[in-house]
């Protein structure tokens, strides 16, 4: 049977260990693990489709069913509340508590993932390593970023980076990019880079008060749209995003690094009570 401490999404788990549990010698069908349950069968197909939630008596009926002792029990009860989460603060606190209980029995999260979304730094380091030739001069690293930042912080980002397999040292000894591709698909991610996008939006409001017109660029626009003209343009900023990657890619001698954050969202409502 699947580990519930190897999970960080409830309904993937779910739909593992019913793949993974018999009947009479026999996988056990939706229908009669419907019946165990004592719900209807269309209802638990939907939650482990992550499309319904689970209320607490379904959790205890669950918890029962599968055979969960008292900690793998609480491990599942936080990743229920973790998919009902609306707020980053709260699903990066119930994220935290879930690594603390995991820690001990499975070593699949990497902390230093996560630490790497958690300072806007640590990604203007490792970018900016393609403009100069680092060696270890952590002081002068720490001044070439707007805000500059400490030796102590520019050493930690190395060290974090060089952990990860982002950096390297060449034969010279300086510190090059390796192009590593991070761990995808964990819930862990998608509220790392929530954070990671907060601080970049406190770091946007400090360069907006600080930066001359010519060093920066931000602009406001407030438009009338439908729900398909509104997709049409969401799907050119993506390619748009795609167009600037490809352009860094392609520039021969980069000197800086700058920020670009992308933002389009609802500020108003269908109606009363309406979705946004």
């Amino acid at each position: 049977m699947p580990r519930i401490f190897e999970y960080l999404d409830y309904a993937r788990f779910l739909a593992d260990s019913l793949s993974a549990r018999e009947e009479g010698g026999k996988p056990i069908s939706l229908r009669a693990a419907a019946r165990s349950l004592a719900c209807d069968a269309s209802f638990l197909a939907k939650i482990l489709q992550g499309k319904k939630p689970v209320s607490k008596d379904l959790a205890d009926r669950l918890g029962e069913w599968l055979g969960l002792g008292k900690k793998e029990n609480e491990y599942f009860r936080q990743l229920i509340l973790l998919r009902k989460a609306k707020l980053h603060s709260r699903k990066r606190k119930l994220l935290e508590g879930l690594n603390q209980m995991r820690k001990a029995k499975v070593p699949t999260l990497a902390p230093e993932q996560y630490e790497f979304y958690g300072k806007w730094y640590y990604t203007v380091v490792l970018q900016l390593l393609d403009c100069f030739g680092f060696k270890g001069e952590y002081a002068d690293l720490g001044k070439r970023l707007d805000p500059p930042i400490t030796a102590a912080q520019a050493r930690k980002s190395i060290a974090i980076l060089s952990k990860l397999g982002f950096i390297k040292p060449d034969e010279t000894g300086v510190y090059r990019k390796t192009d590593p591709v991070l761990t995808s698909g964990e819930e862990w991610r998608s509220v790392a880079i929530a954070n990671y996008q907060m601080e970049n939006m406190n770091l946007a409001r400090k360069a907006f008060e600080k930066q001359s017109l010519s060093a920066r660029r931000f602009s406001t626009l407030t438009l009338s749209l439908s729900a398909g003209a509104a997709k049409e343009l969401m799907q050119k900023l993506k390619e748009f995003e795609s167009r600037c990657l490809e352009r860094a890619k392609e520039d021969p001698l980069p000197d800086r690094v700058y920020q670009f954050n992308f933002q389009a969202f609802a500020v108003s409502r269908l109606g009363e009570g309406g979705e946004a």
